[in-house]
């Protein structure tokens, strides 16, 4: 998911436009569905054991909002900025919080700070999942279209880890979780150990160029895109900088310019969006920059560009592409 810890609108304003739009959408705003909350695994009981064919069977699920009846076997998941792990699990969504070129996903799209909650009508969804940072406010307004659940994990330094068996138990599918989790863990062990064999202990650094702001990444203690993955899995070597300005902090340190040259990484790596006009002027404006020919990276030519679709999200088909991404770049 691209984790929108760097931008949450305020969760007043969104409740508010919901409510409001939802009524339009001729929404029955007097009998809302009850919204609840799931940390991770939720064992779950049966309410109806015998549905009548008007109803369809369904298991009550405890949480910081109180109950939530979900259906025992979805078939039309809504899981906004859970679509890795969701689409790894077997689970096409019904709609889709980004365009998410990698996932290959057949489902339209659905970007509810555009204020369409028509779109996610119209998909029909039977449950609705949602990461940590929703309110109950919202949550109620999301449980009006259908029942929804919102994980109430914050990212650790294994959140994705945590996402994808939180959702594999919520949805019966926690063998395959532990299949695909051991096919991955025995990746990263193999990429490792490629790359370490190929590069030593080469530093390597990630700096994220947006306009009017450059983000150097850490160990992204939160459990961000690029530290767990680059510093933790990889077991890559960072630059002095990265260690004394982002070690063991939760998010990715914003800096100047005049910093640029003090990250002296043998391999820099670049995030961009190169579908927004401003973030490729910014990269632009900042490779023409007095301070850029000073980057002992860039004197090396060992400067290389980071698709941001991959690198700011974070499940486990993400980080898989991240792997060989590495595994492809880094070389002697």
């Amino acid at each position: 998911m691209t984790l929108l810890r760097l931008f949450r609108p305020g969760a007043l304003t969104l409740a508010t436009l919901f409510a409001l739009l939802l009524a339009a959408c001729g929404q029955d705003a007097d009998t809302p569905e009850t919204a609840g909350t799931t940390k991770g695994a939720v064992p779950a009981e049966t309410t109806s054991a015998e549905p009548s064919p008007a109803a369809e069977q369904t298991r009550s699920v405890s949480g910081k909002f109180g109950e939530v009846d979900i259906p025992v076997r979805p078939q039309r998941i809504a899981g906004l900025y859970l679509e890795d792990n969701l689409s790894a699990l077997g689970f096409e969504p019904v709609v889709k919080s980004e365009p998410y070129d990698y996932l290959e996903l057949s489902s339209p799209l659905f970007n509810m700070y555009e204020g369409n909650p028509e779109g996610l009508l119209a998909a029909r969804p039977d449950l609705i999942l949602l990461s940590f940072w929703y309110d109950e406010q919202i949550v109620a307004e999301f449980g009006k279209i259908a029942p929804t659940v919102v994980f109430d994990w914050e990212w650790g330094e294994d959140g994705w880890r945590e996402q994808l068996k939180g959702l594999a138990e919520l949805l019966g599918e926690e063998e395959k979780a532990e299949r695909i989790l051991g096919e991955y863990e025995a990746k990263a062990e193999q990429v490792r150990t490629a790359i370490h064999e190929a590069i030593g202990d080469k530093t390597v650094a990630f700096l994220r160029v947006d306009p009017g702001r450059l983000m150097l990444y850490g160990d992204d203690r939160g459990g961000g895109f690029v530290g767990p993955i680059v510093y933790g899995d990889l077991g890559l070597a960072p630059p002095a900088i990265v260690r004394e300005m982002t070690w063991g902090k939760r998010d990715p340190v914003v800096i100047s310019e005049e910093l640029i040259p003090d990250i002296d990484a043998d391999y820099l790596f670049l995030i961009n969006d190169e579908s927004d006009d401003q973030s490729k002027k910014a990269l632009a404006d900042l490779e023409q920059s007095p301070v850029w020919r000073n980057v002992s990276a860039v004197q090396t030519g060992q400067v290389y560009s980071a698709d941001s679709k991959i690198w700011l999200n974070n499940g486990i088909r993400s980080n898989e592409a991240k792997l060989d991404f590495l595994q492809s770049r880094l070389k002697p």
